[in-house]
């Protein structure tokens, strides 16, 4: 976790873990609610939803990528761009 993030609050991991829920619906990813008054009222926290979520939205990319591409394509989009965005991320973030 890096500093930006040690910083949010449980409201600002509940908007963000909406955010990437929101990109597996426009993905046509169905994920049920928890209770009618998720994140907080199931029971665990914004940032573990965030997680699992995120892990869920990862493995969709990667299945568009082999579902839409031939193989060397998509063996480039899902290791070569994939590491330099991830290797960019970090140093965005201060994780390497």
């Amino acid at each position: 976790m890096n500093i930006e993030q040690a910083e949010w609050t449980r409201e600002k991991w509940a908007i963000e873990a909406r955010a990437v829920r929101r990109s597996l619906a426009t993905l046509g990813e169905v994920v049920p609610q928890c209770l009618p008054g998720e994140l907080e009222e199931c029971g665990t926290p914004a940032q573990y939803h965030h997680g699992l979520w995120s892990a869920m939205l990862k493995a969709r990319a990667q299945l568009l990528i082999e579902t839409n591409h031939d193989e060397p394509e998509a063996q480039h989009f899902g290791e070569t761009v994939y590491q330099e965005s991830l290797a960019n991320g970090r140093r965005h973030f201060g994780l390497t």
